[in-house]
């Protein structure tokens, strides 16, 4: 999928949450809503349009 992007000048953007909270120590995670292929291609598609 990188490949494809980066071969039509594109670029990827997704939706990301910060997770994580406060126990004997702070933690932080980030997690990422990535969609799969057809959908990104998808996206591209209309955002060259």
């Amino acid at each position: 999928m990188a490949e494809e992007l980066i071969r039509r000048d594109a670029i990827a953007v997704c939706e990301a949450f910060l997770t994580g909270g406060w126990d004997d120590e702070a933690t932080i995670g980030v997690r990422l809503e990535i969609e799969g292929p057809e959908d990104t291609a998808q996206q591209v598609r209309a955002h060259r349009s």
